[in-house]
């Protein structure tokens, strides 16, 4: 717990002075909680304070109509600037926590950074409390915290933080938890869900560097979140997206899609003001941190995956993003494509990239004739099985490309599932609150270049109802998630069969078809040229 100094006021005004002499560390930070102008304050404070000080023997030497006007000065002193100073010394203090990663917190909005952005990574939210332990010498304010275990729970409006001795720490609403050393030091987070809400969902424990921070985004809430520069975030991120003993090439080109992925819904977010969340599953819905840690944004499973071949990967590519017309591209990716990419606009906001094509997943164009944006077409392309990069049947192929837990699914490139009308039904409305009866009749409407259905027209004997876009559609004809939304509909009397094509949005980069390139001797830039069309590679830091 914070205890008032008067010091605390004389370090402020020892920063103000750097900051009129040069740049600090932390001055970007104070001046996002508190005006400079109110630190100008300080200077007066300081003056109060040698007064306090020496009250007695000033007394001494003062009228007694002078001594009253200054004991009124030091009253208001006490009642009102002082609980003020307090709070902008803890500002202080929390903020140069927070910048023990990297003394140089940076602008990362810009269209095309220059230097490497320090991130806030959303690891739980919603959560009652939870368990950790630190890995190496941390600090909590200026507090040293020994390693070992330690729980976070909520008391009386406060952050509890018991170690595993016993001792109690009671915080503020929000704390930050700083390495000494963010290559030496890490922390354990326990019991993380990831893949949640797919049909790969489990819980796991994961090991992390950089900050932890704990925050109360509601009463009895806690949010968890892990500060760390973007370069120390992508190691984590390549290797848990696929297996990192994929291919160097395939690596390599990871990086700089998940890097560009990364810059360019920073910029959005700082455009939009954080507020750009919508319908459809998106970086910018998370208004108290930059990016989540599973798949709804990168997966960010931790430093348990990660292998020397991940960081030379990531060393060669330092900094390396895809621009088009002067902006970091928005380097969208999926599993499996099917066979042909998606556009943006059928996944997302009613808008296209140049570089976000459709495309054919192979060395010619021509391995698959024509878009699937009819049901015919759509038909022809999910019951047929193209000669192209991501069909991909050879099991110690798929053992090297993907993760543990994506290698239980094998049956990705094509796929069925049948539903009993009456599961399908119940499903439906379970899913979408909507009771449409027993559900007659599932209809394409609209199909993007890959056979993605994006509006979907479903049926029932008390409801008719037209939904979209491809994720919502996924989510409410399945338990978990469809494997994509590129399916035609085989109708029975009592039973609903989907076939369909591919896993995921199918937008952008094809992961394994990606890393089946790799295998076959394609570099990373012919990789990225091949799913990017007309995008740039450029180094930024």
């Amino acid at each position: 717990m914070f205890e008032p100094r008067f010091s605390g006021a004389s370090l402020l005004t020892r920063r103000l002075k750097s900051c009129r002499e040069g740049i600090p560390p932390w001055r970007d930070k104070l001046q996002g909680a508190f005006s400079f102008a109110y630190f100008e304050s300080i200077l007066r404070i300081d003056r109060l304070q040698l007064f306090v000080a020496n009250k007695k023997q000033s007394a001494q030497l003062l009228s007694p109509q002078v001594a009253r006007q200054r004991r009124r000065r030091r009253v208001a002193f006490y009642k009102h600037v002082l609980p003020e100073t307090l709070k902008a010394i803890r500002v202080f203090r929390t903020a140069k926590n927070e910048t023990s990663i990297d003394h140089r917190i940076q602008e990362h909005s810009m269209a095309l950074c220059t230097s490497e952005p320090i991130l806030s990574v959303g690891l739980l939210e919603n959560a009652s409390g939870i368990s950790f332990e630190l890995h190496g010498c941390y600090r909590l304010n200026n507090k040293a915290l020994e390693p070992g275990g330690f729980e976070a729970r909520f008391q009386d409006g406060s952050i509890v933080l018991t170690s595993g001795t016993g001792q109690k720490t009671a915080l503020f609403e929000t704390c930050t938890i700083s390495p000494e050393n963010i290559d030496q030091c890490s922390f354990t987070l326990h019991n993380i869900a990831i893949g949640r809400d797919f049909h790969w969902e489990r819980f796991r424990d994961q090991r992390f560097r950089g900050n932890l921070v704990l925050l109360q985004d509601a009463p009895g809430s806690l949010t968890v979140i892990n500060k760390i520069p973007l370069e120390h975030y992508l190691q984590s991120v390549i290797c848990s997206e696929m297996n990192p003993e994929s291919p160097a090439e395939f690596l390599k080109a990871h990086c700089v899609i998940s890097r560009s992925w990364l810059l360019a819904q920073l910029k959005n977010k700082k455009e939009s003001g954080g507020n750009a969340g919508t319908a459809f599953t998106d970086a910018s819905a998370h208004a108290l941190f930059d990016v989540c840690a599973d798949d709804h944004c990168q997966r960010y499973h931790g430093l348990a995956a990660v292998n020397p071949a991940a960081d030379e990967a990531l060393r060669a590519t330092r900094g390396l993003v895809l621009t088009s017309e002067g902006t970091v591209c928005d380097t969208r990716f999926s599993k499996c494509c099917g066979g042909i990419t998606e556009l943006f606009s059928t996944a997302w906001q009613d808008r296209d990239y140049s570089y976000l094509r459709a495309v054919a997943d192979s060395q010619h164009d021509s391995a698959v004739t024509n878009p699937a944006t009819t049901d015919a077409a759509a038909r022809d392309f999910i019951l047929s099985r193209p000669d192209v990069f991501c069909n991909v049947s050879d099991p110690e192929l798929l053992g090297r490309i993907l993760p543990d837990f994506d290698g239980e699914t094998r049956d990705f490139f094509r796929w069925e599932t049948t539903l009993s009308r009456t599961a399908l039904s119940e499903l439906v409305h379970e899913k979408s609150g909507i009771d449409f009866g027993l559900i007659t009749e599932l209809q394409p409407l609209k199909r993007g270049p890959s056979g993605r259905i994006y509006a979907l027209r479903i049926s029932g004997e008390k409801e008719t109802r037209v939904v979209g876009k491809e994720l919502e559609i996924r989510r409410l004809l399945s338990p978990s998630h469809l494997y994509s939304s590129c399916f035609i509909v085989k109708e029975q009397k009592d039973f609903v069969t989907l076939k369909g094509a591919g896993w995921g949005h199918g937008v952008g980069l094809c992961q394994i078809g990606a890393a089946a390139m790799a295998f076959q001797g394609y570099s990373h830039q012919e990789i990225l040229t091949h799913y990017f069309r007309g995008a740039n590679l450029q180094t930024l830091y």
